[in-house]
């Protein structure tokens, strides 16, 4: 073990929501420390929430990482999307944490492994947000 490695987590985490928090979406962590809905285009996610959490609730999270795939709920598409696109965050119907295939001045969250349309959970193989 590495002293200066104490403390941390890998796989599924635990945090408390600032704010109702719906599961299947990208979140983010607060200027508090705990975690809260993604709420720009622009806003870097470093969660995907597991469940839906009340204010003030834990809330199970994984960490947005090339390590392994999430399933992230899709916002508003044109018709069915492809596998192997960039997928970023979504301004329709909201940003709130879901997923599409527009790029204007959107967060890339990563790419879907597999065809979808709107409202799906998707498929994704995150990067590092950016």
């Amino acid at each position: 073990m590495y002293a200066s490695q104490s403390n941390t987590q890998n796989g599924i985490v635990r945090r408390v929501a600032n704010a109702a928090i719906t599961g299947g979406r990208c979140v983010k962590i607060a200027s508090d420390g705990r975690v809260a809905p993604v709420s720009a285009v622009a806003d870097r996610p470093q969660f995907l929430a597991l469940h839906d959490a009340a204010s003030g609730e834990a809330i199970d999270l994984i960490p947005l990482s090339p390590d392994g795939n999430v399933r992230i709920r899709a916002g508003t598409v044109s018709g069915t999307q492809n596998a192997g696109i960039a997928v970023y965050l979504a301004a329709a119907p909201a940003a709130d944490g879901r997923i599409n295939e527009v790029s204007t001045s959107a967060t890339k969250i990563g790419y879907a492994e597999e065809t979808f349309v709107t409202d799906q959970l998707v498929l994704v193989r995150p990067i590092s947000p950016q």
